[in-house]
């Protein structure tokens, strides 16, 4: 069973010592809660491990013939529901995240100032059934985001490590060396319930929790579809079934490491893993989001995000940078092979068991908004890319 906790961050104010001015501040400050507190029964309870975003203060931009940037609406807020963490803490912290871009013809990408908020988003009607919209998006950042970049290649950093980005991105890969007949791929999924929108779904049942042990349909099954197409152009992969976070969602990163360890035994020429999830964004009005982009060849894919860890929460890992400049490569050619298909690389505080190779990453494959065909399509263009990198 997914659990959370709700982290509520408060800071005190010291005001005048003048008694009447105290208690007017007192009342003042006892509206404003109270405020908050019926702002607060508004907002979407998500199940499962969740943080908010806050949706961008410059925040959304079209896609077609090219990218301009639009505004949304003041009052729009994201809850990034699945977005990978150590523990089944609850985080509403506020975050600035890569934009919102709505699907509509523009007619070139270079467009920025005042001519931004000329493009409004469309509005969701909710439907009358009881069911909840579910919205096609891409996300994408901007030469407009304070994220470092290079080579079109965009992080977001929520570490307090500084980046060069062009060293990363030029860096020559520290994956093992290739040996023949070995395995050189490792697939697993830490949250392995998680599952995706029916096919051509437009709404969804609200009361649905996007997660089901049937391996034929979570993300296994996008992982099966990785796996395959791997070992079809030659590169030795395995994939694990274990199930980590069902029937107990608390510690199964630590259950997916034990399951690496094992596998990196039993096959100890593994040059790269990647734990396989399914992202979420949900906005307080219950919108689902359906990161989604169309490939060079017409084909409907789920966007992609590459998760990378880091030390900076206390665990050992020294080969962070190698893991990132993996990442790097990996997503600069996908974009290259189709534009479009990558969010933002996440350079996250927690380890992540990213720390057992220097080819380690997570890779959220599309949200509870795609399609499985649209993520098995995606996921076989990763393993298209990554088989290339690897011969």
């Amino acid at each position: 069973m997914r659990g959370f906790r709700r982290k509520v961050h408060r800071k005190a104010r010291k005001g005048p010592d003048r008694p009447a001015v105290r208690r007017a501040e007192a009342l003042f400050l006892a509206g404003v809660f109270a405020v908050f507190l019926l702002a607060g029964a508004s907002v979407l309870q998500l199940s499962g491990q969740a943080f908010l975003a806050a949706a961008c203060e410059g925040a959304a931009g079209v896609q077609g013939e090219g990218l301009v940037q639009a505004l949304l609406p003041e009052e729009t807020k994201l809850l990034w529901a699945d977005e990978p963490a150590e523990n089944a803490f609850l985080d509403l912290s506020p975050q600035i995240y890569e934009e919102v871009i709505h699907p509509v013809t523009v007619p070139d990408d270079d467009t920025t100032g005042e001519d931004n908020a000329e493009q409004e988003p469309p509005v969701v009607e909710p439907p009358a059934d009881g069911r909840l919209p579910i919205s096609p998006i891409v996300i994408k950042a901007t030469l407009n985001d304070s994220y470092p970049n290079y080579g079109g290649v965009y992080v977001k950093n929520s570490t307090s490590y500084e980046l060069d980005m062009e060293q990363l991105y030029k860096k020559t890969l520290s994956l093992k060396k290739k040996k023949k007949d070995a395995v050189q791929v490792l697939i697993v999924h830490t949250h392995t319930t998680e599952c995706y929108a029916e096919e051509g779904a437009t709404t969804y049942d609200p009361s649905f929790n996007d997660r089901t042990t049937d391996l034929e349909k979570n993300v296994a099954a996008v992982g099966r579809a990785l796996a395959d197409e791997l070992n079809a152009l030659g590169i030795k992969t395995v994939q694990d079934l274990s199930i980590n976070d069902y029937p107990e969602y608390n510690g199964a990163y630590t259950r997916s490491n034990e399951v690496i360890k094992e596998y990196m035994e039993e096959y100890p020429d593994i040059r790269v893993v990647i734990d396989l999830h399914r992202d979420s964004m949900v906005n307080s009005d219950g919108v689902k989001y359906q990161p989604v982009v169309t490939s060079p060849d017409g084909v409907q894919m789920a966007q992609l995000m590459f998760v990378v860890g880091t030390p900076q929460n206390g665990k050992t890992h020294k080969n962070w940078r190698e893991n990132l400049a993996f990442a790097i490569r990996w997503q600069s050619e996908l974009m290259e092979a189709c534009p479009g298909i990558m969010r933002p690389i996440s350079l996250r505080k927690d380890r992540f068991n990213q720390h057992h190779t220097t080819g380690s990453v997570i890779m959220e494959v599309g949200t509870t908004g795609n399609s499985l065909s649209e993520a098995k399509a995606s996921a076989k263009l990763a393993a298209d890319v990554l088989a290339k990198i690897l011969a």
